[in-house]
């Protein structure tokens, strides 16, 4: 009798710890899943401050230089 409910009690803890593991897992993912969410946003927040610092170009745009130099007076 004693090793049978020593056997249930042992049974019973470990299917909670096994559920209380899971509830940490699911936990962890939640969390993981929060903080890549605030990443994603803080990276739109960054690419709207950087869109709205960047002066509006101005004249046209010569052909064939680099990196965009502008036209002047043409």
């Amino acid at each position: 009798m004693i090793q049978d409910a020593q056997a249930v009690a042992a049974e019973r803890a470990a299917q909670e710890a096994a559920e209380l593991e899971e509830i940490r897992r699911a936990e962890e993912a939640q969390r993981l899943a929060e903080e890549e969410q605030e990443r994603r946003e803080e990276a739109v927040r960054a690419r709207e401050a950087a869109a709205a610092a960047k002066p509006a170009t101005r004249g046209r745009v010569v052909s064939g230089t680099r990196g965009g130099a502008r036209g002047r007076g043409q």
